[in-house]
């Protein structure tokens, strides 16, 4: 249960409540739905829970077809509907807290770029997995969580698997409310990125890290995520 579990769980959570009609399929083929997708949200007048909402359709709406899209579709289909929800910008900060102020804005734009791509693959691999049979959705009051913060409380029952406890935490930026964390039962997603991406980020703003980095460090490729849910027998 590490950053797959909170980020297949985003996924999950967004295959619920979805209008009856959309536009065209913005070039992903036969997939998607035949009349096209709702209008991006105003992040900046919109509610936290309003924003989540329109994900979720944006996503239930793209796998609304008959046939399960192929991973490169699902890829690119999250890069250009999915992403702008996200402040990756808001992540990167966080998890190279203390060091960000030190670090130049190449490197922190490097730093955004691999958290991004990150998220967005482990949530691409999972999104084909888990789009049918669509999940049970239920979503609770948002509460404060800190100064410009909000988070919006989940709970999604997949039809094989065990039910999930997920929190979308925003953040008011300038660009209005971005989605910054995405919980799965008590765990972080952007806690496990840190833990992945430390070392680089020691070694952007020290002359020597623990292990030999210097500045010219680059983190090693992770691991493979396999499916965190097991079906029942």
């Amino acid at each position: 249960m590490k950053l797959r579990n909170a980020v297949f769980a985003a996924a999950l959570a967004a295959l619920a409540h979805v209008p009856p009609a959309f536009a065209q399929s913005w070039g992903y083929g036969p997939y998607g739905p035949p009349m096209g997708y709702p209008p991006m949200p105003n992040y900046q007048s919109t509610q936290p829970t309003q924003i989540l909402q329109n994900a979720l359709e944006r996503l239930k709406a793209f796998f609304s077809g008959e046939q399960v899209p192929p991973a490169p579709v699902i890829a690119r289909f999250v890069d250009e509907q999915i992403a702008p929800y996200f402040d990756f910008q808001g992540m990167a900060e966080w998890i190279a807290r203390p060091y960000y102020e030190r670090m130049s804005p190449a490197q922190r734009a490097e730093l955004e770029q691999k958290v991004k791509e990150a998220f967005l693959g482990i949530l691409a691999r999972e999104l084909g997995a888990f789009a049918k049979p669509q999940p049970q959705v239920s979503f609770y009051r948002a509460r404060p969580a800190g100064r410009g913060q909000i988070e919006v409380p989940a709970r999604v029952l997949p039809a094989n698997g065990y039910p999930i406890r997920l929190t979308f935490r925003f953040r008011q930026g300038e660009d209005g409310w971005k989605i910054i964390d995405v919980s799965s039962n008590g765990l972080s997603a952007v806690q496990y990125l840190r833990q992945q991406f430390i070392q680089m980020i020691r070694g952007y703003v020290t002359p020597r890290g623990p292990y030999g980095a210097g500045p010219g460090y680059r983190a090693p490729a992770a691991a493979p995520y396999a499916s965190p849910v097991t079906p029942r027998p």
